[in-house]
């Protein structure tokens, strides 16, 4: 099973940045990454890892992963299950209505769509860089601590 470091080369490696590159748009130090990549250093506090989901343009839920568990979850999407929810985002989109289903329904289904259809790829992640419109992400409050 890939670790979180595993996951993070894996998706720097795909987007063709040095460890340099990632850091300085994470906000972090190269030899932080290096660790992180040889496993030296485990798992990053959230703030990090928000921070190195956005310079690798994925989802925070990409990283803690395994891309094993991912294309499972992917493989088990039909095409034209795939299709609907496509459909149903733009048509949430048009209408400002929330889907009916959650964002990791709406991913993994843009995911799959993206590898299948390689011709309508600009059209779905188009729809992927919206996602926050239709499933705002909340705030929970902090209180205060005694």
């Amino acid at each position: 099973m890939a670790g979180f470091g595993e996951m993070i080369q894996k998706h720097r490696e795909a987007e063709g940045m040095t460890q340099r590159d990632l850091a300085r748009a994470a906000k972090v130090t190269p030899g932080y990454i290096a660790q992180l990549e040889t496993g030296l250093r485990t798992e990053p506090s959230r703030q990090v890892r928000q921070r190195l989901a956005k310079a690798l343009g994925v989802g925070e839920w990409e990283l803690a992963l395994d891309e094993r568990l991912l294309k499972m979850v992917e493989d088990a999407i039909t095409d034209s299950g795939a299709e609907v929810v496509a459909s149903a985002l733009k048509r949430c989109l048009r209408e400002g209505t929330t889907p009916s289903f959650g964002r990791f329904a709406a991913v993994m289904s843009l995911r799959k769509l993206k590898r299948v259809s390689p011709e309508k790829r600009q059209e779905y992640e188009s729809l992927e860089s919206q996602l926050d419109e239709l499933f705002p992400r909340s705030r929970t409050p902090r209180t205060p601590s005694a």
